[in-house]
């Protein structure tokens, strides 16, 4: 990532205040190394669990297990739908959280500046704006996580009810 920060051209950074680059770039090093350090160990153990029970459901009662595989499409599509809005969401949020971090460290930076034209009042009105944009991407993201979490928790407490009654 360094190296291609190093080789883009000059107007990218016109545009683009350094500490939105910099936060941008950390959070861009931690996703990488969280995916690849949990993301591929979780993937490869959840495909062995999901073909180990498919296994033993297939085992203990065909005619459920069918239903329940003709059913699942329904399921997934919701919870893609609602994954493409927590990724659009998520991305908010990273841009949000960049913006703050880049006010805040050009402000601080420059404080001496900020004082001596009495910019106190703007400068704070101006971080107050970013960090409610901050902070409602975040509390939407949170309602749809929240949403989805309750969504997949209640079709499974309807199929171990339907499992119990069939």
């Amino acid at each position: 990532l360094y190296n291609r920060i190093v080789h883009l051209p000059l107007s990218f950074f016109d545009n683009k205040p350094a500490g939105v680059v910099l936060t941008r770039l950390t959070n861009d090093v931690a996703a990488i190394g969280e995916s690849i350090g949990a993301g591929v160990i979780t993937a490869i153990i959840d495909v062995f669990m999901i073909i180990g029970c498919l296994g033993m459901m297939f085992y203990f009662h065909v005619p459920m297990t069918v239903m329940l595989i003709l059913l699942s499409p329904f399921v997934l599509m919701l919870v893609n739908f609602m994954r493409g809005k927590l990724r659009v969401l998520y991305l908010q949020i990273r841009e949000a959280i960049a913006e703050v971090n880049s006010h805040l460290s050009e402000q601080i930076d420059g404080v001496e500046i900020l004082q001596f034209f009495s910019a106190e009042k703007q400068s704070i009105e101006i971080f107050s704006e970013k960090n409610s944009r901050f902070r409602d991407a975040s509390k939407t993201s949170n309602i749809f996580d929240a949403s989805l979490f309750a969504f997949v928790d209640g079709v499974g407490s309807i199929l171990i009810g339907l499992l119990l009654w069939y």
